[in-house]
């Protein structure tokens, strides 16, 4: 049977900055909400997970840091250099740790996938052409890989934090390891589409509307270096590729937590709704994928106007 009283740090926690990291998260969840409903782009509900999963993964982290202060200043570390907390009064303590650790890995998922239907929606505003996938492919298949990654991530964390052997422990971690490799590959291979996509429309001087949706691009790109960041620091850590990671919550704040509040907190301000039109947006009418901004509203105007004359 588990140790039900651990605490899964290997570093003295601070309660304070995971209170601050709870509130900042929170306001950035009701930003989101707001433009949801300000702009009804209501596929966007999916980016409002990531915040809400970092505001219960903070509050979580800070009810067990709070425990471990009140309960006992007595620690000692056991096999996997974890520090142990003796709580007679209260043994199901475990909980608050595993709802922290679930609600502070998985959020990212959920950005990316943000970040897919947003891409694909942005290519069948300006053309299918401009990108090597059309843009319902690319929602299909990055959010496909993205419910893998999930599944396999979310399987790993909670066998690596509520194993109690060292076996079991480390067949946690390498699944884990595993969906963020996965994730990042995936991850990767979608920034890259972005990148192509964003240089060939750069390349086409006839492409009209450009300067209105540059700067939502650029929110895609910035989010794209701070997640495949973030995801390169949790491999590392988890890889254990270099152990001071583990050891010092500075790395954990500055290269996941502020990572991800950064990328979240940008498309509140680059909004997609702000850019690509809800009826332009929708991958539906294939005829019009292929026609620039420009030439659809001359399109549009050509056929009003026969329609008065007759």
């Amino acid at each position: 049977m588990a140790n039900t009283d651990e605490n899964f740090y290997k570093y003295e926690p601070s309660h304070a900055l995971a209170i601050i990291g709870a509130i900042l998260f929170f306001i950035v969840l009701v930003g989101h909400s707001v433009q949801l409903i300000r702009f009804r782009t209501w596929y966007m509900w999916v980016l409002l997970v990531s915040p809400a999963l970092e505001v219960i993964g903070f509050i979580a982290r800070s009810k067990n840091i709070f425990f471990k202060l009140k309960k006992s200043s007595c620690r000692k570390a056991d096999g996997r250099g974890l520090f142990v907390v003796p709580s007679a009064e209260n043994p199901t303590e475990k909980g608050p740790g595993i709802v922290s650790s679930i609600g502070l890995i998985l959020p990212p998922v959920f950005n990316c996938a943000c970040l897919y239907m947003i891409f694909g929606r942005l290519i069948a505003y300006v053309g299918n052409k401009y990108s090597f996938l059309k843009g319902s492919l690319v929602a299909i298949i990055f959010v496909l890989s993205d419910i893998i990654t999930f599944l396999v991530q979310i399987y790993g964390a909670t066998s690596l934090i509520s194993s109690d052997t060292g076996p079991k422990v480390d067949q946690g971690r390498k699944i884990l390891l595993g969906g963020l490799i996965l994730q990042l590959v995936s991850f990767g291979i979608f920034a890259l589409a972005v990148l192509i996509f964003h240089r060939r429309t750069a390349a086409d001087m006839q492409l009209g509307g450009r300067e209105q949706w540059r700067p939502l691009i650029i929110a895609i790109h910035l989010n794209s270096v701070l997640i495949l960041i973030r995801s390169v620091f949790r491999i590392l850590e988890f890889g254990q590729v270099i152990n001071s990671l583990q050891y010092h919550e500075f790395w954990f704040y500055i290269f996941d937590s502020l990572l991800i509040l950064i990328a979240t907190a940008l498309l509140v301000v680059y909004h997609p709704g702000k850019y690509i039109p809800r009826n332009n947006g929708a991958i539906t009418h294939s005829s019009q994928q292929d026609i620039p901004m420009d030439n659809t509203h001359n399109i549009k105007s050509d056929e009003e106007s026969q329609v008065r004359h007759h």
